[in-house]
């Protein structure tokens, strides 16, 4: 199963398109209407309670966003969903009132959120629910192990793993060693086997992502773009963006995508003997050979080349994926 296109289309706003000036808090209600009105795909963050009900929140304590105090897991569903969100009347929502408003409009994009403890209960429900949803949702998490168990669990949608280069800051020091380890560099793909990357965005271009997305055409998105500037960045080295604290003015950015074989030998068949070479495709051997007083001109040629081309990309993408050791591949 390949990503669908659908998860690159648009940008995906972080917890929904939130404000907090304007009181709209993250994984709101509001906030998901937002991202509605303008069109974005959405992404969220789920937590089990303690009557193992898929809430959509971000934080393990509700002290920050909330007007109650203590762990989200001690509560039932029910108690969070009585919950109000601090200077708002909004309330939690578990993932299914969040589908139900949803209704396919936009895509979700559904991160989980884990202890790394080898419970997937919150997994089995969040799936139970998913396949009762029509409209378009894929899963990511930063645990390879719960990406690992999507795939008999939830088969029929689009999995991923959330990613940075050092997975060695407080945020995960419950985490033994040999798990950051596994974390470090995508190590853990090809048991995982994600349909896409979510990866930092400040720290693009690496080489795990880099290879992921170009060797095994694995969608990469960054994570989490924050300013314009960050944006540019990430549209040279990622496919889409995941974005809070500004609105994207000119969405969707067209992807960067060569020329298929078609087009090239169109254009090759149609180009005027006298156009230079540089106005077509692929042109910097075209050019080189003009410099030295050989330019290809027999079409037929040039379509043997783009040939041949692609059969050792796709050989080169088979080679890597059978003979070079995990350890290698994905070291940063």
């Amino acid at each position: 199963m390949r990503a669908p296109d659908w998860l690159i289309a648009r940008p995906i706003a972080h917890r929904g398109l939130h404000d907090r000036a304007r009181g709209v808090i993250e994984n709101m209600p509001g906030a998901v209407d937002a991202a509605i009105a303008g069109n974005f795909a959405i992404e969220v963050d789920i937590q089990a309670s303690a009557d193992n009900e898929a809430m959509v929140f971000h934080d393990d304590d509700l002290d920050r966003l909330t007007t109650c105090h203590g762990p989200l897991a001690a509560r039932t569903a029910d108690e969070l969903k009585a919950i109000r969100f601090r200077d708002t009347t909004e309330r939690m929502m578990s993932l299914s009132d969040l589908c139900a408003r949803v209704a396919g409009r936009v895509p979700l994009v559904i991160e989980i959120k884990s202890r790394f403890s080898g419970d997937h209960r919150l997994l089995q429900r969040m799936a139970e629910i998913l396949c009762r949803y029509d409209g378009p949702a894929a899963a990511m998490s930063f645990d390879p192990n719960l990406v690992q168990a999507l795939r008999s669990i939830l088969p029929s949608r689009p999995r991923g793993i959330v990613a940075e280069r050092c997975p060695d800051e407080a945020d995960w020091n419950s985490l033994t060693p040999a798990q950051r380890r596994s974390m470090r560099g995508l190590r853990h793909a090809f048991r995982s086997q994600p349909h896409f990357v979510a990866f930092a965005v400040d720290q693009l271009p690496a080489p795990a992502p880099w290879i992921a997305r170009h060797l095994f055409f694995c969608p990469l998105l960054a994570w989490t773009v924050r300013s314009p500037a960050q944006r540019t960045h990430a549209r040279a080295h990622a496919d889409q963006i995941i974005f809070e604290g500004f609105v994207p003015p000119d969405w969707p950015i067209p992807p960067l995508k060569l020329p298929s074989r078609s087009t090239i030998l169109t254009q090759a068949a149609d180009r005027d003997p006298d156009q230079p070479a540089a106005s077509l495709p692929f042109s910097r051997k075209s050019d080189f050979r003009a410099r030295n007083g050989s330019p290809r001109t027999d079409n037929r040629g040039r379509a043997r080349h783009f040939r041949h081309r692609r059969r050792w990309l796709e050989r080169l993408r088979q080679s890597v994926a059978r003979d070079l050791p995990e350890r290698l591949l994905f070291r940063i």
